[in-house]
């Protein structure tokens, strides 16, 4: 009984991904890329033994991508350019980014510089000012160089400059012994890589070629391997050490057999993603917790104006026999922050922001693809970012500052009109 209830959301979730993806026309879509992420994680669930998952979970799992599916259909429509009435297709598009090689050296020097002032206080807890001003380079970096490889900014020694940007970030993953300060910045990356393929190919962006299912292997395979190697120096790692006795300590703790014992550790992350989820949702389904309405997921501008942001640790509990978890998942902080079903709502407008997003950047618009970027970025990473970082916000913020100092130069010329679906219509209406 408890496969055949947890079988039938998930194979709900599996048609509502592909029914997506054909009318949406690409994985990327924010609708269909929403979706087939999670419905991912569904079914990894079931490779977590001993680890069961309530039936009620995936059934709301289900339901967040599909009020976010219809938020999106309705927020890409939105984001039609039109005029008199008349809806413009964009005819050519020709962006010139602005100086992007010194670009990319200014946020490798400023990332390396906050990676070594971190390794000389011996903490990357409660910064001073001026590193928290250098930390959002760790992010704007990787981001740009994603763009710039995606776009072909950038012709001579390519490779190079799309891949000194993560040098600082995984610097600072090894001397702290965090994956996180490692995957933010490669996550960064992909999105911003993505968000430009969007923009190339009017978003008919195909992700099952050959060389895309080689590089999303590739880049699980160097995860696994350097969160493993990562586990290992954890266990020996003082932080306060100064930079030659670390490397020092490192090199005689890291071992094949140490980095074997370790190499499936990961897999938590990997296959734990619903489960942890699911044990807090089955309490907040039986004792739904009282809503912070908004000061769990914009604490970072609430604690900066004073207003009390809830940047607290969720609770930990016990994962696996050993290991301790906080991680919940991007879906727990709408719950706890705007109830069960407020959290739907919080889905749907995120839903409408990615669609008006995706639509402005097929049709030519680069700004708005920031907002696919963050969409991206949060819908990879375990927790979600949200607006809980001061650090990822100002990111964002230098991203759009740096986009309106490019110049565009866009040509349109009309297509057809524009036509009124109803909300029903519209939830079966294939893209542009």
């Amino acid at each position: 009984m408890y496969a055949i209830d947890n079988l039938i959301p998930t194979f709900m979730m599996m048609f509502l991904a592909l029914f997506a993806r054909v009318y949406q026309r690409s994985w990327l879509a924010p609708g269909a890329f929403f979706t087939a992420i999670w419905t991912i994680h569904v079914m990894l669930s079931y490779f977590f033994t001993g680890h069961p998952v309530w039936s009620g979970t995936i059934w709301y799992i289900f339901t967040c991508c599909l009020i976010l599916y219809a938020g999106s259909i309705i927020g890409y429509d939105a984001g039609h350019i039109s005029l008199n009435g008349m809806e413009l297709k964009r005819k050519a598009n020709y962006i010139v980014f602005h100086k992007p090689r010194a670009m990319l050296f200014i946020c490798f020097m400023l990332a390396l510089a906050q990676t070594f002032l971190s390794q000389l206080r011996g903490t990357v807890v409660d910064p001073p000012l001026a590193m928290q001003l250098l930390l959002p380079f760790q992010y704007v970096g990787p981001a740009l160089a994603g763009i710039f490889f995606s776009t072909g900014a950038i012709r001579k020694f390519r490779l190079f400059w799309a891949l000194i940007p993560l040098v600082p970030a995984m610097m600072l993953s090894i001397l702290f012994t965090g994956r996180t300060a490692m995957i933010a910045p490669v996550l960064f990356w992909i999105s911003g890589y993505l968000s430009m393929q969007i923009l190339n190919n009017k978003g008919r962006v195909s992700i099952f070629k050959i060389r895309w299912i080689l590089a999303g292997i590739l880049i699980i395979l160097i995860f696994i391997i350097i969160g493993s190697g990562i586990y290992v120096l954890r266990i020996v790692n003082i932080p306060s050490l100064g930079l030659s006795a670390k490397v020092a300590l490192f090199a005689d703790a890291f071992t094949w057999d140490a980095f074997m014992e370790n190499i499936f550790r990961p897999r938590i992350a990997l296959f734990g993603q619903v489960y942890s989820f699911s044990w807090y949702f089955v309490n907040a389904w039986d004792y739904p917790p009282s809503p912070h309405w908004g000061s769990i997921i914009f604490a970072a501008p609430l604690d900066l104006l004073g207003l009390g942001g809830e940047r607290y640790p969720f609770e930990p509990f016990e994962i696996v026999p050993g290991k301790v978890s906080n991680v919940f998942t991007m879906l727990r902080p709408p719950v706890d922050d705007f109830g069960l079903a407020g959290s739907l709502i919080w889905w749907f407008g995120i839903g409408v922001v990615s669609g008006w997003s995706y639509s402005r950047v097929v049709r030519g618009i680069i700004w708005p693809g920031i907002f696919l970027i963050w969409f991206y970025v949060d819908v990879f990473i375990g927790g979600g970012y949200f607006f809980r970082y001061n650090s990822i916000i100002l990111a964002y913020l230098i991203l759009f500052i740096y986009f309106h100092l490019s110049e565009k130069r866009i040509v349109f010329g009309p297509a057809f009109k524009t036509s009124r679906l109803s909300i029903t219509k519209q939830l079966f209406k294939t893209y542009n």
